[in-house]
C-alpha cells in the first residue's frame, strides 16, 4: 500500500500569522485514513512509523525557515520500540506524544533518553478522553508544547469554552508550555481565541493539509511503504 504526507501549518496569530512549522499528516495514495493504514500495517506499526518520520524529514526539513520546526507525530508502540531518528535535527523537531499513549516503565526510559537528546515533545490531543492533568505531574515527560483537542474549539458557542481556554493559557504559562488550540475553522473561532489571548493555532481555517510548504511544492508521487 502507498501512501502521502501532507503537512499542515501551525501559526502564531499576534504576529500576523507567522508559520511557526508544520505538522506531518499520512494518508493512503486512494485516499484511505491513518487508522487504515496503521491497521494494514498492524504487525509492523514501529516500522511503518519510524519509515513516515523519517520520510517527512527529508521531504519537510529542507523547505522550512531556519526557525520554523516540524512536528511528527509518535505511535506508542514506536516509544515501545524505541525512537530512532538522525542526528543533529533535535531543535528543528518536535515529537507529538498521543493523549492514548500508555507512561509503562519502559516508554518512560524512552521518554527520558528523547529529552536527554534535546528533542522537544508535545502533548497531542490533551482533554480528549480523559482529565489528563495527572500526567502534568509526571517528572518523565515535560512537553513544551500542549496541543488542546479540537473539540474544544468546535464548541466555541458554549460560555464555559473561553474560561477553559483561559484556564489552558494560565496554566501552560505556569508550566513553562506553549499553548496550541487545534480545529479552527471559521473567523468567528479566531476571532475568540485573539479574545482570549492565544498565540499559536492550527486548523483548515488557516490552512489545509497540503504538499506545499512555504510555496514549495513537493513531488506527489505516492511513496510505496517498505514492506
Amino acid at each position: 500500500m502507498s501512501y502521502i504526507l501532507r503537512y499542515q501549518p501551525i501559526v502564531d496569530i499576534s504576529r500576523g500569522q507567522e508559520v511557526i512549522g508544520y505538522e506531518s499528516f499520512v494518508s493512503g495514495s486512494r485516499g484511505e485514513s491513518p487508522a487504515e493504514l496503521f491497521k494494514r500495517y498492524a504487525g509492523q506499526i514501529a516500522r511503518f512509523d519510524r519509515e513516515l518520520m523519517h520520510t517527512a524529514i527529508a521531504e519537510a526539513l529542507p523547505r522550512l525557515q531556519p526557525q520554523q520546526l516540524l512536528f511528527l507525530n509518535v505511535h506508542p508502540k514506536t516509544l515501545l520500540a524505541g525512537v530512532s531518528l538522525p542526528e543533529g535535527l533535535a531543535n528543528q523537531l518536535v515529537l507529538e506524544i498521543m493523549e492514548s499513549t500508555i507512561y509503562s516503565a519502559r516508554i518512560k526510559r524512552q521518554l527520558q533518553q528523547l529529552a536527554l537528546k534535546g528533542y522537544t515533545m508535545a502533548y497531542d490531543d490533551f482533554g480528549k478522553r480523559n482529565a489528563n492533568l495527572d500526567r502534568l505531574l509526571s517528572t518523565t515527560f515535560r512537553p513544551s508544547w500542549i496541543k488542546l483537542d479540537k473539540a474544544f474549539i468546535a464548541a466555541y458557542a458554549e460560555p464555559q469554552v473561553p474560561l477553559i481556554i483561559r484556564y489552558m493559557l494560565e496554566l501552560c504559562e505556569l508550566l513553562h508550555t506553549k499553548l496550541i488550540i487545534e480545529g479552527v475553522e471559521s473567523e468567528e473561532q479566531l476571532q475568540l481565541l485573539h479574545t482570549c489571548g492565544v498565540r499559536y493555532v492550527q486548523g483548515y481555517y488557516l490552512g489545509m493539509p497540503s504538499r506545499v510548504i512555504e510555496g514549495k511544492t513537493i513531488s506527489s508521487q505516492p511513496l510505496q511503504a517498505v514492506k
